[in-house]
């Protein structure tokens, strides 16, 4: 069985629309995991999870380890937190690639896309390639070369299919204007959207205040995994429902907002859109960085006796998985992913999209598509206006 899922956002014109996001699960990952072993449960997961495969298994190896009191060595971590990576790359450059191109009206390039699809597994391999104590190959030499040799290709998968030229270039342009002054020389599909974008005066399109996803409160967590699935989020009654979104993560960034001001009052398309571009453009140097031990790579946390949770960042969002194991067993296990956020009931997708058709007329439609996708490139998601 392969749990996942589709949205379905319906929205009735009117003075205030009316929006309604349906999410149809094909299944529930606590009923296949609960009563299994923690190594019977990491076998099937990468099967289990149609979305996010490889950060899907990352996160419930951390919280199954937390719960069970193990530590890993730091090149095991590093390379489960790398393959995360390279996997939130390339769905969200298969999508501006793909879908980009579409809302231009253009055709979309699927030359050299198989290379794309291959990071992951080559970066697999490599990784699998060193040796048991070492198997990031931080400890130099060949195996220390491959890794990287594969983030190398990347890069330049990125830097020629989105940005149209070398990353540090992209990322020396410190601000907005400089990223608008990109967008207008129309290299790649990408650029050509943000300007289009921008030189309509869609940028504001989907305007809303950000708010984002805090540390998550451990009582509020243990209270949630306890209640079982009738509890959708973690939060305390009558809490608003933050986001966990890659404009969350990167909304201090001057490319994005001038000032904090700015984010308060609220953000948009362009911003959500030049969101994607700055992860994109970090991913290869963050990757580098967990290969070569200059950061530590991240680690699931005990909530008490016998339970574990992590947090692992995602192409979509903070994923979270929550593990209780007793006897060396699963009693109980539940996951939250980004799009329970994201896409709730006044989450930030609803209240977006709600704008949008509140202020733009016969755009509305393609403008809903792109905000969707800028919020979630991995969930299928049908919008129908009425």
């Amino acid at each position: 069985m392969s749990v996942g899922g589709r949205l379905t956002i319906d929205v009735a014109r009117g003075e205030v629309p009316a929006v309604r996001v349906s999410f149809t699960s094909r299944g529930d990952a606590a009923r296949v995991l609960e009563g299994r072993t923690p190594a019977d449960a990491l076998a099937i997961i990468p099967a289990l999870f149609s979305l996010c495969g490889k950060a899907q298994s990352h996160a419930a190896r951390l919280a199954l380890d937390a719960a069970e009191g193990r530590e890993r060595a730091r090149g095991c971590l590093a390379a489960m937190q790398c393959l995360t990576e390279m996997e939130s790359v390339r769905e969200n450059t298969l999508r501006i690639a793909l879908d980009w191109p579409r809302y231009l009206g253009e055709r979309a390039d699927t030359c050299g896309l198989r290379s794309l699809i291959r990071l992951v597994p080559d970066l697999q391999a490599v990784l699998q390639s060193g040796s048991d104590a070492d198997p990031t190959g931080t400890g130099g030499g060949l195996a220390h070369a491959l890794p990287l040799r594969v983030i190398g290709t990347a890069e330049g998968l990125i830097a020629e299919r989105v940005f149209g030229e070398p990353l540090a270039d992209w990322q020396a342009r410190q601000d907005a204007d400089a990223v608008h002054a990109w967008a207008a020389k129309g290299r790649t599909a990408a650029a050509r959207l943000m300007h289009r974008v921008h030189a309509q005066g869609k940028a504001d399109a989907g305007s809303i205040a950000l708010h984002g996803l805090a540390a998550l409160d451990d009582h509020a967590v243990l209270s949630w995994l306890a209640a079982g699935p009738g509890r959708a989020l973690p939060l305390t009654c009558g809490t608003r429902v933050p986001e966990t979104t890659l404009l969350a993560r990167h909304a201090g960034d001057r490319r994005i907002a001038r000032s904090d001001a700015d984010s308060r009052a609220g953000l948009g398309l362009w911003a959500r859109m030049t969101a994607r571009l700055i992860e994109l453009s970090q991913a290869p140097g963050r990757m580098r960085a967990l290969i070569e031990g200059r950061v530590e790579p991240g680690a699931g946390r005990a909530l008490g006796h016998a339970v574990g949770m992590s947090e692992v960042t995602t192409a979509r969002g903070t994923l979270l998985h929550v593990a209780a194991v007793e006897h060396g067993r699963i009693e109980r296990f539940r996951v939250l992913a980004p799009t329970r956020w994201n896409f709730g009931i006044e989450g930030a997708a609803a209240r977006a999209v709600a704008r949008i058709v509140a202020t733009h007329g016969e755009d509305a439609q393609i403008l809903a598509e792109m905000m969707v996708d800028a919020i979630d490139p991995c969930v299928a998601c049908n919008v129908r206006i009425h």
